[in-house]
């Protein structure tokens, strides 16, 4: 994705977060420098690589991108070679934990599908009968699905089977 100014890319950071590998950032810019667009973002996307390109990097500037966490600087003009070789570098990190995340999300769906056929049957039962076992297991099922979704970031999942469960709690 691109953009060309700061609140923009900052959009762009909330909507597509799970899918950026790196995050480049032009030195001089319009609206803001990419110090300070780097700042704006650091809390919430500290674990997404940022890398700056500049046509005069100083012994200052290197210093505070060590306080912000800047992952690398690209000099101007830019060279293909070299800009290919930094972003592969400092994004592998990041590929990798997209990887592993999805592989995450994709075992969760599995289990979490499976999980969903057997709660069916137990609402099935609990329409004939309102058993305290049947009340249980359908309790443990939802907590298992609550519990297994709560490491993503994305908590609707967590906030729907918490509320499901406090439903069916005995």
């Amino acid at each position: 994705h691109r953009s060309n100014n700061g609140q923009e890319a900052i959009n762009i950071l909330r909507e597509y977060e799970f899918e950026i590998v790196c995050i480049i950032s032009d030195f001089k810019m319009p609206e803001m420098s990419g110090f300070d667009f780097r700042k704006q973002i650091l809390n919430q996307y500290k674990h997404i690589p940022f890398i700056i390109c500049s046509s005069h990097i100083t012994r200052e500037d290197a210093l505070k991108a060590v306080e912000l966490k800047i992952s690398s600087f690209i000099q101007k003009p830019v060279k293909k070679e070299e800009f290919n070789k930094i972003v592969i570098e400092q994004s592998q990190d990041r590929i990798t934990q997209i990887k592993d995340d999805q592989e995450l999300k994709l075992g969760f769906v599995n289990e979490a599908e499976s999980l969903c056929e057997e709660l069916e049957s137990f609402l099935v039962d609990l329409d004939k009968n309102q058993d305290q076992e049947v009340l249980n297991r359908i309790f443990a099922i939802a907590h298992t699905i609550k519990g297994s979704s709560g490491f993503f970031k994305e908590d609707i999942i967590n906030k729907f089977t918490h509320k499901y469960e406090d439903f069916f709690s005995p």
